[in-house]
């Protein structure tokens, strides 16, 4: 997953771990730990908070599932669903901060 966002980030966005929004009593839900390890390395035009509004979409069985395959080197075996989940971070990315 971690290279599949990368990728996807790479040529569109960028992924890793930073702040999560959400209260405290969100701590520890996996949608919350999943927008830690994608905002984790983002660079400079990726949006944190729209990363960790995406993540919140997720059930906690999809956003579990990516966090467990989250060093994947590809998609193969992911939902429809969460393929086109992971295309559709590329709105969380000003491409035009990234080229500078």
């Amino acid at each position: 997953m971690k290279k599949i966002a990368t990728v996807v980030v790479g040529a569109t966005l960028a992924v890793a771990p930073l702040g999560c929004a959400g209260s405290d009593d969100d701590a520890g839900d996996p949608q919350t730990e999943l927008a830690a390890l994608l905002n984790g390395d983002a660079p400079v035009g990726v949006d944190s908070g729209c990363i960790s509004e995406k993540t919140a979409e997720l059930s906690d069985e999809d956003a579990q599932f990516l966090i467990d395959n989250f060093e994947a080197e590809s998609a193969d075996g992911f939902s429809a669903d969460l393929q086109t989940w992971i295309a559709g971070l590329d709105e969380c990315v000003d491409l035009a901060t990234l080229e500078e």
